[in-house]
């Protein structure tokens, strides 16, 4: 990871809102392998091309208004 703000930021979040994440990124084609709720690079660059393509800010993490795009009937 290039940022340790970054990194601390993505390790805060649960390994079950990040599988969710994965399964709906890996849905929408934009990642592959598998979802086990581990932060990867693979998943961060993911997560910005989401971002990008649903005119989100491109932090490239799992924040509140990108899980909130990824998984609209989750609540």
């Amino acid at each position: 990871w290039p940022d340790r703000r970054c990194r601390a930021r993505c390790r805060a979040l649960d390994p079950a809102s990040v599988t969710t994440a994965q399964r709906a990124l890996s849905r929408l084609r934009y990642l592959q392998g598998p979802a086990d709720g581990v932060v990867t690079p693979a998943l961060a660059a993911a997560v910005t091309a989401f971002q990008r393509d649903h005119n989100l800010p491109q932090t490239g993490l799992l924040d509140p208004a990108t899980l909130a795009q990824l998984t609209p009937n989750a609540n």
